[in-house]
């Protein structure tokens, strides 16, 4: 994909880029910040875990299921006119949720919040694609993902001060001036260029992909929570799998459809895509299972535990810019199987880990995972963006959020199954400190062979250079 810099006036690619920036760390800083707040919810408003968690869900959901369809509307209305309305209605829902009187409307809000953010997140890649010439584009992507990173890691920490100092109604008002600087900054600095002519809506197409998508999210999430036998799993993921396969037919049948699956026929985009998914797969085995090894196995305080945890997002900060530049300097083939590589082998030396290996060890070995995430991230999404036709730009910068929520979903998912497995009969309640590590470790070594798997197709990618 050649860089399209009729998207931004002259000058102004970090503008654009700052403008992307504040939706990815909306984005990225939304799960962990409401997150920590659930439990807080509960007793506000008077409600039961189940109904809680429907905070957070809602929002997951209209992101997962809305990221495509919204990027095609980028392709065909206007990245510019896309993107800064998903701002303006993120930074509504935010101020509404703010005020909400009961737990139904934040519910609401949160859905309308989740239908802004995807189409914030699904173009936010794209713009800064196309913003920075090729040979400035990883560095660029590099910048995004550290923001990600700062995201992630600010998440927990911000939530919990704000919880603590301000109240439950501030997570949500605090971040409503980002979701507005980011519509200015849209409104004064973009063009609105379409990526295609062609203005036909694929609502059938549009329909059963989100549908595929939100009940599979429902049967994993679900799943890990009430058991994979339970009612509402067993009808969600055979409608799922229905959905998807007529979603597949109607994309080869239909004109315009919402997602061209024959864009995959380009291995460059087809295997970085499998590469990014099989990658958050792996990564949330760790954000999974450490938390019960340090805090249960270890006996670690909830706030020793968090300030360890924070030693791999915390790379995603440092190193991205660097390994973007080197991206655009080698090509991503060596960056991506480096970082792969050093993501398999810290999970393969966390699945060593015993009742007695030291903290500043555990520490060293979570920098490693962050650098082998960092190493990899940026040049995998630069090779994305590169692969994508120019009349489906937004349709691809989209699929890189999506990608990364199904990572998460599936990877949590996984690691409960098989951590649970571990645990026993007794389950997590009877379990003693060795019981724990060893199911800990179970998770770690079978990510681990994920992970190498992935950098094996890394180093054999076709093409060294995006």
């Amino acid at each position: 994909m050649a860089a399209d810099t009729r998207h931004v006036n002259a000058g102004s690619k970090w503008a654009v880029l700052a403008a992307a920036g504040a939706s990815t760390l909306l984005g990225t800083s939304d799960f962990s910040i409401v997150a920590i707040a659930l439990p807080s919810f509960t007793e506000v408003f008077d409600a039961s875990t189940s109904t809680v968690v429907w905070i957070a869900l809602s929002y997951q959901l209209i992101v997962l299921g809305l990221a495509l369809p919204m990027g095609r509307l980028g392709d065909q209305f206007g990245n510019k006119t896309v993107f800064a309305t998903g701002a303006l209605i993120y930074a509504i829902g935010l101020v509404g949720a703010a005020a909400a009187p009961n737990i139904l409307i934040l519910i609401a809000l949160r859905a309308l919040q989740g239908a802004g953010a995807a189409m914030m997140v699904s173009l936010s890649l794209g713009l800064v694609s196309s913003a920075f010439p090729p040979n400035e584009r990883g560095k660029a992507l590099g910048l995004m993902a550290s923001v990600a990173g700062f995201g992630l890691m600010s998440g927990p920490a911000l939530g919990g001060i704000l919880l603590d100092t301000l109240g439950w109604r501030s997570i949500f008002w605090v971040r409503a001036p980002f979701g507005f600087a980011g519509f200015v900054l849209a409104m004064v600095y973009l063009r609105d260029v379409r990526a295609t002519a062609d203005r036909r809506t694929d609502f059938s197409g549009a329909a059963l992909l989100f549908a595929a998508l939100v009940l599979m999210a429902v049967g994993l999430n679900r799943g890990s929570a009430e058991g994979w036998t339970s009612p509402l799993v067993l009808v969600a993921f055979p409608l799922s799998a229905v959905a998807m396969t007529a979603f597949a037919l109607h994309s080869v049948r239909t004109g315009s459809p919402v997602v061209d699956i024959r864009m995959f026929r380009n291995p460059a985009l087809s295997v970085s895509s499998a590469l990014m998914l099989m990658a958050g797969v792996s990564m949330m085995a760790v954000t999974f299972a450490m938390p019960f090894y340090l805090l249960i196995a270890r006996g670690l305080s909830p706030a020793a535990t968090g300030l360890i945890m924070l030693m791999a997002p915390a790379m995603f900060i440092v190193f991205p810019p660097f390994t973007g530049r080197l991206s655009d300097r080698i090509g991503p083939r060596v960056p991506t199987t480096i970082g792969l590589s050093l993501s398999a082998a810290a999970l393969f030396l966390l699945a060593n880990l015993n009742l007695s290996t030291s903290i500043p060890v555990i520490v060293g070995i979570l920098v490693l995972s962050g650098i082998g995430g960092s190493f990899f991230q940026a040049p995998n999404q630069s090779v994305i963006m590169s692969a994508a036709p120019r009349d489906r730009v937004g349709t691809v910068s989209a699929l890189i959020p999506t990608l990364r929520y199904i990572g998460i979903i599936t990877g949590v998912a996984a690691s409960e199954a098989i951590f649970t497995s571990g645990l026993g009969e007794p389950g997590l309640g009877g379990a003693d400190a060795g019981t724990v590590t060893a199911a800990a470790r179970t998770v770690f070594l079978v990510f681990g062979g994920v992970a190498s798997l992935a950098a094996v197709a890394a180093l054999f990618r076709t093409g060294g250079r995006s």
